[in-house]
């Protein structure tokens, strides 16, 4: 949720189930950055989805944070927790 990391360089991830949840834009997550970690991602062959949010701050799922957006947390949680249970 929310954010990245970097993936080192010839590492391995196949068929790897990733998802990311995304403010759209997000100040921390660039689309330049979030474009080459996707990129960076496939290239280790993982099955990536990306779901971004419009108009949402970047820790939008925090009910305790400014950047809530309930209804847009909502959303990534049933998105998130659905692909949790078909793993």
């Amino acid at each position: 949720m929310h954010g990245t990391s970097d993936l080192a360089e010839g590492v391995a991830a196949d068929d790897l189930p990733v998802q990311l949840h995304v403010a759209d834009p997000d100040m921390y997550e660039t689309a330049d950055w979030l474009n080459s970690w996707y990129l960076g991602m496939r290239r280790a062959r993982a099955d990536v989805e990306v779901f971004r949010y419009p108009g949402v701050g970047h820790l939008f799922t925090d009910p305790g944070l400014p950047d809530y957006d309930a209804e847009a947390a909502e959303r990534a949680w049933a998105i998130a927790l659905d692909f949790v249970a078909g793993l």
